[in-house]
């Protein structure tokens, strides 16, 4: 009994030695081959030397030269170094061309945007601030004074910046409204009410006349359905456009006569020549 038992214990502890052996091997393989993929993935000289050159070849310039700068960082003894060198050169030489390209194709666009802009404004009245370094543009046809009667937009263009496009409502006679809204009606519907704040419409009077005007920037967000756009658009589309001028006590009714619209749709393909997104 005592030989079974002792046989027994001989037999479990061959078999365990066997188990961690088996362990330790297949842990060892694991850590070796582990070693080799990061050895194979690790980049070395030869491909940081050719994906440079495929990026050079592919006009990747910036690529290029970052791929390269790596090599001679990580490598600057090898063979590949030196070539690596010879391409830098080459790929800041290559850089050079391509900027004045750019510069060149940028320089004949600005000049043929600005032949487009001419064209465009032959029929504007054109005004040019200077010190604040911005041209206002409003149609010919468009009151260039505040004591006259009038329904413009006009447009205020820095050259770099987005253009700002705006709506001026003059109001000019012998008698103050003090003007507190104003209603325009498109074929016989009322189409869009411009309420006012304080402030908001400006008054002056001389030479035995009184004039009351509004200038307002035009977008697209609009607490109302219809958005601003959609107003002027409908406003140069129909056929019989009023504009009515409440006051505290008395209001007035004007027509947006079709030179009124012309002046309108005029403005708007400046505006939209210039940069600016109709909506």
């Amino acid at each position: 009994m005592k030989r079974e038992l002792h046989l027994l214990l001989i037999l479990i502890f061959i078999f365990s030695s066997c188990g961690k052996s088996n362990k330790n091997d297949s842990e060892k393989l694991t850590t070796e081959k582990t070693e080799v993929q990061l050895e194979i993935e690790k980049p070395n000289a030869e491909k940081l030397l050719n994906n440079a050159n495929t990026f050079f070849f592919n006009k990747k310039i910036e690529e290029c030269k970052k791929e390269l700068r790596i090599l001679l960082k990580k490598y600057p003894t090898s063979i590949e170094a030196t070539e690596a060198k010879i391409l830098l050169n080459k790929a800041d030489v290559e850089l050079d061309k391509i900027r004045i390209e750019e510069e060149l194709i940028k320089e004949e666009q600005i000049k043929k945007k600005k032949i487009i802009i001419e064209k465009a404004t032959k029929k504007m009245r054109k005004k040019v601030d200077k010190l604040e370094n911005i041209t206002w543009y409003r149609d010919i046809t468009s009151p260039q004074y505040t004591n006259y009667n009038g329904f413009f937009l006009y447009i205020g263009d820095r050259g770099f910046d987005y253009p700002t496009l705006r709506l001026r409502i003059q109001y000019k006679d012998s008698d103050w409204l003090f003007i507190e809204k104003y209603i325009i009606y498109i074929d016989g519907l009322k189409y869009k009410t411009i309420e006012t704040k304080y402030g908001d419409v400006e008054r002056d009077n001389g030479a035995g006349g009184v004039w009351e005007w509004l200038d307002i920037p035009v977008n697209k967000n609009s607490e109302d359905i219809v958005n601003d756009f959609d107003v002027i658009r409908a406003i140069i589309k129909g056929k019989d456009v009023k504009l009515k001028l409440i006051g505290k006590q008395y209001s007035k009714v004007k027509t947006i006569t079709e030179t009124q619209k012309n002046a309108l749709k005029n403005v708007l393909e400046v505006y939209k020549v210039l940069g600016g997104e109709i909506y």
